[in-house]
């Protein structure tokens, strides 16, 4: 569905008309040069939708924010906002929300990727150091830090870690790492363009089709199973509830060193089709509408963990007005957490069995699944990987929970010594994030008094 069919010409001298807190004329400016920009880019309908947010008080907010500080934009081409459903294309409070997905804090740029090309796609630029230097998401306040598989060393000094993977799809279950290095270089942002400049990156050349001289920028992304996420400027609270009011945030990754950034957790397969800068955004376009993170069930739905899902639902546990409820629906309504769920093949033959004989015991079931659970914390992958936050971590169930990374992959061992690997880390969720692991933790110990101080 198109999102306004006047043209830019009539739109933009109604922009101070629809501004009562975007009002000043810096901002306003930028404003208007920015969907110049995007109209220029052909990204009419991202333009447009810009033009509707701003009749709201959080699309105002959004814009504000956007105009200070950096930020790495994932834009949607007109032909995926056509596609949008008319229930958030024809809301413009919704329509804002989903906007601020696209948003994130800090230029993730690939600052040691240099092609002198203006063609191609997101590919061709695996690994190598991204132009953001810190290993935390940025909080909502924040406008640079964010987290991605670097390794900061120094303000402006990046240690990355990348590896050589092989998958089967976007979003495999499995990869085998078969090798890994490290690269350091400065991080240094660029952050100059013109809306000529932004027309001519994404591909609009003469009828000869020969390249634009200059250079074209690549997003940066780990190679899978590698993940990089950012800190979106999502704070909905439909589809944001983690701890301590942080922002939603987005993950990506790509499947080799020449292969395409793909966005993870999204019901179709979206890829970064071309990026470019202008002035303090760095602007990737992508061929489709990011969905924010549902909730627990609908993402155990989307990866099939259809028997750690009945699993789930049919263990009782203390909710926190003092009466039981279903395991499930105590995830629901926790705020922020981090869950390690086994895949389908992980509940064999012996494991049923295992938990067979504890159906009658639901004080030992709920521990088995709490061990499984980190409460109040949401931990994604690169902090696992990267072996510094955590190295240990503290289970609801009061055990402790260990991570480590070597050539073959990334594993957790219960406090029992039972093993599990990570086959597909970052599956986001409104409140949280879950890790699909290969096995269960068969780990039915707790410790009350230690669970309760983690």
């Amino acid at each position: 569905m198109h999102l306004s069919s006047l043209p830019l010409s009539l739109l933009l001298p109604l922009i101070p008309l629809f501004t009562p807190t975007f009002a000043q004329q810096q901002n306003a400016t930028y404003l208007q040069d920015l969907m110049t920009a995007l109209q220029s880019a052909g990204f009419s309908e991202l333009a447009n939708a810009t033009m509707t947010i701003n009749s709201t008080a959080n699309g105002q907010a959004i814009l504000s924010q956007i105009s200070q500080g950096n930020f790495t934009v994932f834009a949607p081409t007109d032909a995926a906002f056509r596609n949008l459903s008319s229930d958030i294309s024809g809301n413009s409070t919704r329509l804002a929300e989903y906007l601020s997905y696209h948003f994130v804090y800090g230029g993730f740029q690939n600052a040691s990727y240099t092609n002198t090309s203006s063609s191609g796609g997101g590919g061709g630029a695996g690994g190598g150091v991204p132009t953001t230097t810190s290993t935390e998401i940025a909080s909502s306040t924040e406008t640079s830090s964010v987290l991605s598989t670097a390794s900061t060393t120094s303000t402006s000094t990046s240690t990355v870690t990348q590896s050589t993977s092989t998958v089967t799809s976007s979003e495999v279950s499995t990869a085998t790492t078969t090798s890994g290095t490290t690269a350091t270089a400065s991080a240094t942002a660029t952050v100059t363009a013109t809306a000529a400049l932004f027309e001519r990156l994404f591909g609009r050349q003469s009828s000869g089709g020969s390249s634009n001289s200059g250079s074209n920028p690549q997003p940066y992304a780990g190679v899978y199973p590698n993940i990089t996420l950012g800190r979106t400027l999502l704070n909905a609270t439909e589809w944001d509830q983690l701890e301590g009011n942080k922002s939603q945030a987005l993950a990506w990754t790509r499947s080799g060193d020449n292969g395409n950034v793909t966005i993870l957790n999204q019901a179709q397969n979206i890829t970064v089709i071309n990026s470019t800068i202008w002035q303090n955004l760095f602007i990737n376009g992508i061929n489709g509408v990011l969905i924010p993170p549902g909730n627990v069930t609908t993402a155990l739905t989307a990866t099939n963990a259809t028997t750690a899902q009945s699993f789930i639902s049919s263990i009782q546990v203390p909710s926190l007005n003092g009466t039981n409820e279903t395991a499930t629906q105590f995830l629901q309504d926790a705020r922020g957490f981090t869950l390690f769920v086994p895949h389908n093949d992980a509940f064999t033959t012996s494991v049923n069995q295992t938990l067979d004989g504890l159906r009658s015991n639901q004080t030992a079931l709920a521990a088995l699944l709490m061990n499984h659970y980190i409460n109040g914390t949401t931990i994604y992958s690169p902090s696992i990987v990267n072996n510094s936050s955590p190295a240990n971590e503290t289970t609801a169930a009061g055990d402790s929970l260990s991570f480590i990374t070597n050539t073959t992959g990334t594993f957790i061992s219960a406090g029992n010594g039972s093993t599990a690997q990570i086959v597909r880390p970052d599956v986001l969720i409104s409140n949280g994030v879950i890790h699909i692991i290969d096995r269960v933790l068969i780990d039915e110990d707790s410790n009350p008094s230690v669970a309760s101080s983690a």
